[in-house]
């Protein structure tokens, strides 16, 4: 008797994770900028099941990921991963663009981005800076 009420509830557990699958899931900057592409790769396929979208933050500050030309380079890995869930992008830090860097950016389509990260720039204070929004900040 046990046995079919383990077994009602495993198959009762299986439809509600199907039925009710996570919407989203925020990977912060943890994944995708890590150095072992491929165990990123298989983190994200092995737990694809449980998700429908995933938020991957492109951290450039102090990264190799501080030109336009590379974080659209580091997008397109994960795109062609060809993942059964959306792929939204954030980019924290954007004070590596240049003016006329600003319509190639937005041809990424960033899901959020920030001015700033850990420390001031010119476009406003960071978490540990001592400033605020910058008069550049504002303008952007």
């Amino acid at each position: 008797m046990s046995s079919f009420f383990y077994d009602l509830n495993l198959i009762f557990s299986i439809y509600i994770k199907m039925i009710f699958k996570p919407k989203i899931c925020d990977l912060h900057n943890d994944l995708i900028t890590v150095q072992d592409f491929e165990n990123a790769k298989k983190y994200l396929t092995d737990n694809l099941k449980f998700l429908s979208s995933i938020v991957l933050a492109v951290w450039t500050t102090y990264t190799k990921y501080n030109t336009v030309a590379d974080v659209k380079n580091l997008i397109n890995e994960y795109q062609k991963l060809n993942l059964n869930a959306k792929l939204l992008f954030g980019i924290e830090d954007i004070s590596f663009l240049a003016v006329n860097d600003y319509e190639k950016f937005l041809e990424i389509k960033p899901f959020y981005v920030s001015l700033t990260w850990n420390y001031d720039n010119f476009l406003g204070g960071g978490a540990f800076g001592e400033s605020g929004l910058t008069q550049e900040g504002k303008q952007l």
